[in-house]
């Protein structure tokens, strides 16, 4: 499904609870998400033009690729929001939450499963936790949490987390963990494997 709100002044909003087998979404002056956001067979992609903006407890599913970009503003969340993407998750501009963030990618098990944020764009998350649980992280932009927390896992069981110089699992570079501000950094859980350093 194409949603098309591209001619100036116009915007698309998500009122309830939606599934689709695949969308794409572009708009010019703003998407708003008020509910849940299921794609189950294909990718999704939004281009809000202006600003993205998620209701306090949205959450987005999609089966395969997600990507959020909104070209000429930022990525908003009004509370709590949950991102999940069976392939790879892509964020492509500024995203700012009052609430924990959590950004999930791996559950296509012949997908790359990688979480990714464009240069030049920041993750913040103004005090609340950011959860990260993915297979691959590319972290060309920044990260701040503020007061909060940064938790990463792995999605699939036994995948080693390289933080630094190692290159082994999920690798978590010395010029990306420069770009990231927070209070506590939480590496692995019950479900990863090795963590070098």
């Amino acid at each position: 499904v194409y949603l098309n709100a591209t001619q100036a002044g116009k915007s698309i909003l998500f009122e309830g609870n939606s599934t689709f087998n695949g969308l794409d979404v572009q708009a010019h002056s703003g998407v708003t998400i008020e509910g849940d956001l299921t794609i189950d067979t294909s990718n999704l992609s939004i281009d809000a033009g202006t600003d993205l903006t998620f209701s306090s407890g949205a959450t987005l599913s999609s089966a395969q690729d997600l990507t959020l970009d909104a070209s000429t503003g930022s990525i908003e969340g009004l509370g709590a929001v949950s991102l999940s993407a069976g392939n790879n998750l892509s964020i492509e501009q500024n995203f700012n939450t009052v609430g924990d963030l959590s950004l999930e990618s791996g559950d296509n098990s012949v997908g790359a499963g990688n979480v990714s944020l464009n240069a030049g764009s920041t993750i913040n998350t103004q005090g609340s936790n950011l959860t990260v649980s993915a297979k691959g992280l590319t972290l060309n932009g920044s990260i701040d949490t503020g007061s909060g927390d940064l938790i990463l896992g792995v999605y699939d069981s036994g995948r080693d987390i390289s933080l630094g110089n190692a290159s082994s699992g999920l690798v978590v570079t010395n010029d990306e963990l420069s770009r990231v501000t927070t209070t506590n950094a939480y590496f692995g859980d019950s479900n990863s494997g090795n963590i070098l350093v």
